[in-house]
C-alpha cells in the first residue's frame, strides 16, 4: 500500500513540530499549530487514494466491467479489505486530530509545555 508512508508522515509531522524540528519562527506553539494543517493535508491525500482504490475493489457492472475485472476485484477485496479498513480508520483519526491541532495547537502546546 502506498498510503502507509503518507500516513506515517501525517503522524510524524506534528511530533517533529512539537520538538521544533524545521522551525521557521521563534514561536513553537504557532509552529505546532501549523503542523495540523499538514497533517490534515496528508490525511485527505490518503482518503483520495482510497477513493481511487474503491473503484477497483467495488466495480459496478453497469460501467462495462468484464468478468476478469470482477475476479480481480474479488481478489483485491479478500486480500486487502482488512488493510483498507485500518488505513481508512487511521486517516480519519489523523484528519480529526490534525484539525484539532490546526485549530487549537497553540493552546495545547502552551498548556502542555
Amino acid at each position: 500500500m502506498t498510503s502507509a508512508p503518507i500516513l506515517l508522515l501525517a503522524f510524524i509531522f506534528p511530533i517533529l513540530a512539537w520538538f521544533g524540528v524545521f522551525q521557521l519562527e521563534d514561536n513553537s506553539a504557532i509552529w505546532f499549530q501549523r503542523s495540523g494543517s499538514v497533517t490534515v493535508l496528508f490525511a485527505v491525500w490518503v482518503e483520495f487514494k482510497l477513493f481511487k482504490l474503491a473503484g477497483l475493489t467495488n466495480p459496478i457492472s453497469e460501467n462495462g466491467k468484464t468478468y476478469d475485472d470482477m475476479r480481480k476485484s474479488d481478489y483485491l477485496q479478500t486480500h486487502n479489505s482488512k488493510k483498507i479498513q485500518i488505513i481508512k480508520y487511521l486517516a480519519a483519526v489523523l484528519a480529526i486530530s490534525g484539525t484539532v491541532i490546526w485549530g487549537y495547537g497553540d493552546l495545547i502546546f502552551t498548556a502542555l509545555s
